[in-house]
């Protein structure tokens, strides 16, 4: 039992106490966090048991004058809450509010730990089928927990999967369609069915940016333009062109180089030629 449990105090004055302190950070509380699913306003307390919570005990929910209303306390590998005023019309109008049955719902939810179970499944996942047949064996549709430890698993391909008394160890879902699992003892009982879908993200039809699309396609970064242009044949901005064009300073510098070389290599030959025209027979 969280906590200490005391004497009772009433609160008929100005119509009962109300819930002044709720952790919606709590999974019992968690849905109402958000004001359009409800409100606890209309809640009244006429009495309630005090309760003094321990050290390592969590005050969940407190009326407005700062007693607890929900004390949580752990418990080996479960938890144990204390609701310290009725559950029923006696003490407090909360039966009678809407919340009623889905703060009961939650917290019954959460002490169980009970997750739904998923419709179906994606590609590429790993699934431990000891789940559906260990909910078998508390259903009774298995005769004892040795015969559900056994059985056959089968893929949407006709592979087979044999596990035995050690447990039924997960497995990948690895292709499309749907995964049967028969158990021994289940006789002609419908085996066990896991759907296996694709991921839904490879059929995503919201719209993709050209260059996103070109660089998943071509696996390379595509060329970035403005509105209005072609990707295939993006504008050439002035600076792009310049880029490419600056290859041709060098043949200019060649082209000067050799024009230099052919001027002085001339002037030495006309030097020579005019020499020997000059020279006495």
């Amino acid at each position: 039992m969280p906590g200490t449990l005391g004497g009772e105090t009433d609160r008929p004055a100005g119509g009962g106490g109300t819930l002044g302190f709720l952790d919606y950070s709590h999974p019992v509380f968690d849905e109402f966090k958000d004001p359009r699913n409800g409100n606890f306003a209309n809640t009244r307390v006429y009495r309630y048991r005090r309760l003094t919570p321990a050290a390592t005990d969590h005050v969940v929910a407190r009326f407005d004058d700062g007693s607890p209303a929900m004390v949580e306390r752990r418990v080996g590998a479960g938890h144990v809450l204390a609701w310290t005023t009725t559950l029923d019309r006696a003490w407090t109008n909360f039966p009678n509010q809407h919340l009623f049955v889905p703060v009961m719902h939650e917290a019954l939810r959460y002490l169980a730990r009970y997750e739904e179970p998923a419709a179906w499944h994606t590609v590429g996942r790993m699934f431990d089928f000891a789940e559906p047949v260990a909910a078998a064996v508390r259903a009774g549709s298995v005769g004892t927990a040795a015969g559900a430890a056994t059985g056959l698993v089968m893929s949407p391909s006709g592979e087979q999967f044999a596990f035995g008394e050690a447990g039924m160890p997960a497995i990948e879902l690895a292709e499309q369609g749907f995964y049967s699992v028969r158990r021994q003892g289940s006789a002609d009982r419908r085996p066990f069915v896991v759907a296996v879908n694709l991921d839904p993200v490879e059929s995503d039809l919201s719209p993709m940016a050209p260059q996103e699309f070109a660089t998943s396609v071509t696996g390379q970064a595509a060329a970035v333009v403005g509105p209005g242009q072609s990707l295939e044949r993006p504008d050439i901005t002035p600076v792009d062109m310049e880029r490419r064009q600056s290859w041709w300073w060098f043949l200019f510098v060649i082209g000067a180089a050799l024009l230099l070389g052919e001027a002085v290599l001339s002037n030495r030959q006309s030097k020579g030629f005019s020499g020997a025209r000059a020279s006495p027979v």
